[in-house]
């Protein structure tokens, strides 16, 4: 807003004040009443949505828990086979050593 706008604004402001009926008066009242009213039932809908959303937010955030569960359990899972199957690996080269021996004291 450049100054000689501002300066036409407060000159209709001050020429308003001077020669507004009540009439004029309480249009002004209505129409800012009415604005208000706009946005009570604007502020509404937006408190409405930001509820939604929330709420999607809150279960989106839920899943990605569960999700994150699923990985560790999965890792903890593949971790254990792998475990498993390594010990299972010596135990067979173990046998198969006392089995060679075995084999070469007879």
């Amino acid at each position: 807003m450049s100054y000689s706008s501002h300066e036409k604004l407060v000159e209709y402001r001050k020429k308003a004040l001077k020669n507004f009926t009540e009439f004029e008066w309480f249009d002004v009242y209505r129409y800012k009443m009415m604005l208000l009213k706009e946005i009570k039932e604007d502020t509404i809908v937006l408190e409405n949505f930001t509820e939604s959303i929330d709420l999607r937010t809150e279960n989106l955030e839920k899943k990605l828990i569960e999700k994150f569960d699923q990985l560790k359990k999965s890792n903890v899972n593949k971790n254990f086979f792998i475990l498993l199957s390594i010990i299972s690996q010596i135990f067979s080269l173990l046998f198969l050593l006392f089995l060679f021996r075995s084999f070469l004291t007879k």
